[in-house]
């Protein structure tokens, strides 16, 4: 775990930096207007998504205890 926890961080300067910045430039800005708008929208399901599994864990949960 260590080793991941130090390897990440470089990792990440090296994708935002000299791989999406660079690449960003390729695309027209309604391009990036639409890629941005598609990643909050997969954001937010995602999001979502979690703290629905979360209710039913705790509706579950809760169940259970109570019988």
């Amino acid at each position: 775990m260590r080793s991941l926890a130090d390897f990440y961080p470089g990792h990440i300067e090296r994708e935002d930096h000299g791989f999406f910045k660079p690449a960003i430039e390729y695309f027209t800005l309604d391009e990036r207007e639409a890629m941005a708008e598609e990643f909050r929208e997969f954001d937010r399901l995602l999001i979502h998504e979690k703290y629905q599994r979360l209710a039913e864990d705790l509706e579950s949960q809760h169940r259970l205890s109570v019988s």
